[in-house]
């Protein structure tokens, strides 16, 4: 059995015990809780800028992310709530790729222009984590319609480790010197630590048992930081950035099971361009260290589709 079908059969084995705890509540509800399963896309960009010129790229990406998501929310008023979400992903199919435009070898800025490049088929997710806690108002509900808005805080936890590669360099002419090294050799290991705070606003519709969703959400990322250790090299990066946007979507459909309880699909997109930031480079080993301003880039995006059971009780 695969850690997909366990993650599903926690999902499907939750669905008694929500329809027969939601068939005791009523119109005084207090608690609002999900629990789900779904698969996702996450990717990650970080760059090294120099006067404004981009000497280095690596694109990370994992595909097919298993994800397991719950919620938990209290009603403070029939229209204020408190709601406090949390989701892990582990595995997926890791890559990652190491661009360089290094002078005078590069022929153009361009993705294909690149004088040095390193593939890392052997990537692996280490980890993710997402929580987030919410403060939200309903404006309106009138049996067939909804309509919210709240502000909350996210915590966004990223970890990839690229083992093996394969390398085509430019030295001493172009692109003339490869090499491999063996898939389960340490080669980079980066994560990326991104707090932020955001509005939100939610509208549902009605229609017999079945109900559709959405909601955007824009806010600000606050005092993020990511860290680059190259094994090989001895090296550490850490990049510290102070405010940048955020950006997200949502869409769902649910079916009602009982008046508490229903089933539902849901997709998601998160976006944070993390913009400049400063890049403190250190010798793991002489335990010596430079800070420069304005070196480093980053990116963050998320792609989660799911599904499970929500109820009241």
């Amino acid at each position: 059995m695969t850690a997909y079908h366990r993650m599903a059969g926690l999902v499907l084995g939750a669905i008694p015990m929500l329809v027969a705890g939601s068939a005791l509540g009523g119109d005084g509800d207090s608690f609002t809780a999900s629990i789900e399963a779904g698969l996702m896309r996450l990717t990650a960009t970080e760059t090294v800028n120099i006067d404004g010129f981009r000497l280095s790229q690596l694109d990370w990406k994992s595909d097919n992310v298993q994800v397991l998501r719950g919620s938990l929310g209290f009603n403070l008023t029939p229209d204020w709530q408190i709601k406090a979400e949390g989701r892990v992903g582990w595995d997926g199919d890791g890559k990652m790729i190491d661009y360089d435009w290094i002078p005078p070898y590069y022929t153009d800025t361009s993705k294909s222009g690149w004088s040095d490049q390193s593939v890392h088929n052997d990537t692996a997710l280490d980890h993710y984590f997402s929580g987030s806690l919410e403060i939200n108002r309903k404006f309106l509900d009138d049996g067939t319609q909804t309509l919210s808005g709240g502000i909350g805080a996210r915590y966004n936890d990223v970890q990839w480790t690229a083992r093996g590669e394969t390398l085509l360099y430019s030295v001493g002419g172009f692109r003339n010197y490869s090499a491999t090294i063996p898939d389960g050799v340490e080669g980079i290991t980066y994560r990326q630590q991104i707090p932020s705070v955001y509005a939100h606003i939610d509208g549902s519709q009605v229609f017999g048992r079945m109900t559709l969703d959405a909601g955007l959400e824009g806010g600000l990322m606050v005092r993020a930081k990511t860290t680059d250790d190259h094994w090989l090299r001895d090296l550490r990066v850490t990049d510290s950035f102070d405010v940048a946007p955020t950006l997200g979507a949502s869409a769902g459909l649910s079916y009602r099971l009982t008046q508490s309880a229903a089933l539902y699909l849901k997709g998601s997109y998160e976006y944070t361009d993390l913009g400049s930031g400063d890049a403190t480079y250190r010798d793991t080993v002489a335990g010596t260290e430079n800070t420069y301003e304005d070196y480093a880039g980053a990116k963050f995006k998320s792609i989660y589709i799911g599904g499970g059971l929500k109820g009241t009780f």
